[in-house]
């Protein structure tokens, strides 16, 4: 019995310690906003399939290059945030609840990354032209009916 509750006890701590790292958005452009599978995901392959002129892809590149340092420093402090509230699980002490670990801060931080994100793909939409977007949207059926196809082979 003793050894079960062991068991137990490590799988659940195990679990908590991986929920900080699977909400963390990727530390490149094509994590976009949401994080992994939110709308910027698609950006650098859909852009790469859309030919985009001399003129575009500089404007693309200055859009990118103007965002950033912002980027980056989301992503810095959703990492301490992060840290934060992984010592907080990690900490012993008894009884802990919810409503002793604070995410509000984690929480501002993703709608800032979200909004940031989406500015980018705003900013890079406006840089395109309807066929582009006609061409992108194109895209974004077929991959979507491969990933339904996957989840449906994998019984999800």
């Amino acid at each position: 019995m003793k050894k079960c509750l062991v068991v137990l006890s490590s799988v659940a701590l195990l679990g908590l310690l991986a929920v900080p790292g699977f909400t963390q958005g990727h530390r490149h452009w094509g994590g976009g906003p949401g994080g992994m599978g939110g709308p910027g995901m698609m950006f650098p392959f859909m852009l790469s399939k859309l030919n985009l002129t001399s003129d575009q892809q500089a404007a693309v590149d200055k859009i990118m290059a103007d965002h950033r340092s912002n980027f980056q420093n989301y992503f810095s402090q959703m990492e301490a945030a992060h840290e934060k509230l992984t010592a907080k699980l990690l900490t012993p002490t008894p009884n802990l609840t919810t409503d002793d670990l604070d995410t509000t801060e984690i929480s501002n931080l993703r709608g800032q990354l979200m909004k940031e994100g989406l500015q980018v793909a705003v900013d890079i939409h406006n840089v395109l032209t309807p066929d582009q977007l006609n061409q992108a949207s194109t895209l974004h059926t077929q991959v979507k009916a491969l990933h339904d196809q996957m989840r449906s082979m994998m019984g999800k």
